[in-house]
């Protein structure tokens, strides 16, 4: 893993403490739990099966451990592999097909798109200079923040949105 817990936390948390938020410098503190914060760390070596069908999104195979447990003795448990595929959001649509790359979860980008990449490890087709680069956690943490600092400017002077006032 090319980014430590500490980078996100600025400073790991001692026991029976609460761990501090990440700094960006254009936005300001980004609130994270610290168990977000490590799974925004967790990295998933991945394939990509299918590129460029929709915008900002690829399907990538994962590779999975099963137990296979047909009878109920316990001497018998086994692993097998098995594979399943995901939807990744891809931000800057820099993915081909047959790239490995390693995706990381933490916050899910729609319904189906739980996990986005994090980097390409083996590039498969045209060299990664030729291709837009992947952002980084903090830029995407970055982007995000800017975004909600937007929505909130757009809300109505008592602080509902249209939605929340449609949900009462």
């Amino acid at each position: 893993c090319l980014l430590s817990v500490n980078n996100l936390l600025t400073g790991l948390p001692k026991r029976n403490q609460v761990p501090k938020s990440p700094v960006i410098p254009s936005v300001g503190p980004v609130l994270m739990s610290k168990t977000k914060a490590i799974a925004l760390m967790r990295e998933i070596p991945a394939v990509v099966v299918s590129a460029g069908h929709t915008q900002k999104t690829v399907k990538v195979r994962v590779g999975l451990k099963q137990l296979n447990n047909p009878i109920k003795n316990i001497s018998l448990l086994k692993y097998s592999g098995r594979q399943q595929t995901q939807l990744v959001h891809d931000p800057n649509n820099s993915l081909r097909i047959g790239d490995i790359i390693a995706i990381t979860g933490g916050s899910w980008v729609s319904k189906d798109v739980q996990y986005t990449v994090d980097r390409i490890i083996v590039p498969f087709g045209p060299p990664l200079e030729e291709r837009p680069p992947v952002p980084t956690i903090m830029e995407r943490l970055a982007v995000r923040a800017e975004k909600r600092r937007l929505k909130k400017e757009r809300q109505s002077p008592t602080g509902h949105t249209y939605h929340d006032n449609q949900r009462r």
